[in-house]
């Protein structure tokens, strides 16, 4: 990656990526401070007109910005939610836009440095635990909308309900080979 790749952004604005939970609620995006950006993803997750078209009128108005995250970033993490067992419970907009606050927050710390406390931040915008829990992994900050935040990373372990078997991750949301249950997941001890 060079350095045409990435995004320059002014000095002492937070830098907010949204998940589609705080646009589908109507918020007002034009009223903050701070950078705003998602994904086409998360806009095409967004199907009620009204919110379309308020969403639209950001974009148009540049309160709103659609980030194309390059593939590596999308890539990275996937295996970071691989990693965590919460890849089968992200949609392709939330794998969006978790690479999105990763590739923000590379841009950010290539101009700026990583830890310079003389700076604002990329925080990601999300009440989605899975989410957060990724973004957690990949070092993105996260702000919640309604709901309180994840206070630490959780590791994920499927396991069936009924015969109470133990499975690899991506087994979450199938049916258990022994005795047919929807196969659940909990945190790894």
């Amino acid at each position: 990656m060079n350095s045409r790749d990435f995004f320059i952004f002014p000095e002492n604005i937070d830098i907010f990526v949204f998940d589609a939970t705080p646009l589908l609620s109507g918020i007002d995006i034009g009223i903050f401070n701070e950078l705003c950006y998602t994904t086409s993803e998360i806009i095409d997750e967004i199907k009620r007109p009204v919110i379309s078209n308020k969403i639209d009128n950001f974009i148009l108005n540049r309160s709103l910005s659609i980030v194309e995250v390059p593939n590596s970033f999308i890539k990275k993490i996937q295996q970071l939610a691989r990693k965590s067992g919460d890849l089968k419970s992200l949609s392709q907009g939330d794998i969006s836009v978790l690479g999105c606050g990763l590739y923000l927050n590379a841009s950010y710390r290539k101009q700026f440095g990583v830890g310079n406390k003389n700076h604002a931040a990329v925080y990601l915008v999300s009440d989605d635990y899975s989410i957060q829990n990724v973004a957690r992994l990949a070092h993105i900050n996260t702000k919640s909308f309604k709901k309180k935040g994840i206070k630490q990373f959780i590791r994920w372990q499927s396991y069936c309900p009924n015969c109470h078997k133990e499975y690899i991750p991506e087994f979450f949301g199938s049916k258990c080979p022994n005795c047919s249950a929807i196969i659940k997941r909990r945190p790894k001890k």
